[in-house]
């Protein structure tokens, strides 16, 4: 199965074709810029970190399945629409790079490697990250939840019942 059929049977892709996210934040505001250089508030955010340090942001594709936590009414949910092909499906994995970033030995995925080549993050030795050509601004795959990892900064918006606008600038998406 395709992500763009999962997410047509699940999420729906708008006519746009556009998929929307979902994130959990405190901010009280009508609309929160994310960092990826700064992530790490959840427990999910810290775990996956641990897995590889590459920066990102974390997004729900249905916000009925989130953390425990984020149930607790001080986190308010914010969504974004992105374009449908900047995400990588990992869980199909038509382009074959699990296999690519498999231990020869074990078979076990570099999964860190394996994000640097998507999101083009790179980190020198006593420097700080840099971005170079990147494959995707973001990767699917499922951890008990479906969860997109987005690798570039983005601005989310308070979510409002009924009233889905794409927040994506389509210019950055060139």
């Amino acid at each position: 199965m395709n992500l763009a059929w999962l997410l047509f049977e699940d999420l729906s892709i708008n006519a746009r074709g556009k998929v929307t996210l979902y994130h959990f934040s405190k901010a009280k505001t009508d609309s929160v810029s994310l960092d990826p250089e700064r992530v790490g508030q959840s427990s999910f955010s810290r775990r996956e970190m641990n897995t590889s340090s590459v920066p990102r942001v974390f997004f729900y594709l249905d916000p009925e399945q989130r953390e425990v936590m984020f149930q607790n009414p001080v986190y308010h949910l914010f969504y974004v629409e992105v374009p449908f092909g900047s995400i990588y499906n990992l869980r199909e994995d038509s382009k074959g790079y699990k296999k690519q970033f498999a231990s020869e030995q074990t078979g076990t995925v570099d999964f860190h490697a394996l994000l640097k080549h998507l999101s083009g993050w790179n980190k020198l030795s006593g420097e700080g990250w840099t971005k170079t050509n990147p494959l995707y601004k973001g990767v699917y795959y499922n951890v008990g939840f479906d969860v997109v990892a987005w690798f570039d900064p983005i601005t989310v918006t308070n979510f409002k019942l009924g009233n889905i606008i794409s927040t994506y600038d389509e210019r950055t998406d060139q």
